[in-house]
Parts: C-alpha cells; sequence; structure tokens
C-alpha cells in the first residue's frame, strides 16, 4: 500500500532522533500524502533550520515537495520532471540543488522565485550532492556521479556555475 510506504520513508528520512539511555527514539513524523497524489516515493531531504521548512525530493514521480517545519504541511508542490537522486541546500545564496540522474544534470531551485531557476549540465549519473564553503566565502558544489566514479567540485558562487575539477574515487558513489 503506498501511504504505509510514503510513512515509513518520511519516518526514516524526517524523523528526529534523541538519545534514550543508549537507543535512539522516533520523535516526530510528517506525512508526504499530497492531496492531488503526487508526492511519491521521497528519495531525499535537506533541511533550512533558519526558515523550518524541508525540501523533499521524490524520484518517481519528480517532484520537490516544500514543507513548512511548524505546520508540517506541504506548502508547495513543484514538478522538477526527471529523476532527481540527491538534494541539497545552499543556504547563503537560497538555492535547493538537486541531481537528476536521468537527465545528467543539476537542478538550481530558488526559494524565493519556489521555480527551477537554472541547470548545471553534469554528465556521469549525478547522484548524491552537497555544498561547503572554502575560507574565502566561496560556495562549492560537490556532485557524486554513480557512472563514472568520481565527485565533481562547481564553483556556485554568484551567476557562474564553473567545474574546477574532479575527483576520482573507488567506485560508485552514491552519496556526500
Amino acid at each position: 500500500m503506498r501511504v504505509s510506504l510514503f510513512i515509513l520513508t518520511a519516518a526514516c528520512l524526517l524523523a528526529a532522533t534523541v538519545p534514550v539511555w543508549g537507543q535512539v527514539a522516533v520523535v516526530d513524523t510528517i506525512r508526504l500524502a499530497h492531496p492531488d497524489g503526487n508526492m511519491n516515493a521521497p528519495v531525499a531531504v535537506c533541511v533550512d533550520e533558519f526558515d523550518d521548512m524541508y525540501y523533499v525530493a521524490s524520484w518517481q514521480s519528480g517532484h520537490l515537495a516544500v514543507i513548512n517545519g511548524a505546520s508540517q504541511r506541504i506548502e508547495s508542490l513543484t514538478h522538477v520532471g526527471g529523476q532527481p537522486r540527491g538534494i541539497c541546500l545552499n543556504e547563503s545564496q537560497k538555492y535547493v540543488y538537486l541531481s537528476d540522474y536521468t537527465r545528467d544534470q543539476v537542478l538550481i531551485y530558488d526559494i524565493y522565485v519556489q521555480a527551477v531557476t537554472d541547470t548545471i549540465q553534469v554528465n556521469g549519473g549525478p547522484w548524491g550532492l552537497c555544498v561547503a564553503e572554502d575560507p574565502f566565502g566561496d560556495d562549492y558544489l560537490y556532485v557524486a556521479c554513480y557512472s563514472e566514479d568520481l565527485v565533481r567540485v562547481y564553483n556556485v558562487e554568484g551567476n557562474i556555475n564553473q567545474m574546477v575539477r574532479n575527483i576520482q574515487v573507488p567506485e560508485e558513489p552514491l552519496g556526500i
């Protein structure tokens, strides 16, 4: 049954945990059953702690759900297409990056506009993503490329998304 899959996956992805005498306990669950039925099979989540928002990618339906943490309701549901695999937040620039495995690209979702405003052509089966800032304040996007066994690094500071290097990894990276 799909609804139980939503609940189970959401609990795994979005549950906050607290230690209880050496054990871990689920303290919250967000249900992803959207009224129009378009949000299913969540595959990745990132959290904006400052604004108390969750961003959830669905690989099966190709949607990005924006969930209000306080009300636990889906604020918006955007069809981004493809099959998103990884997701990460660039808090300083207010972008959410989604890796799209089927189209070999990273989608750039602008939080203010609530739409995909740009893409980065990646090649190599992009999967996991993360953003890091160097000591000089520049933001770098790291993209794990499953089919090429490497991590591509992009400078994403400002308006130009420029690849700066590849890092060879042992085999089939799925996350960062």
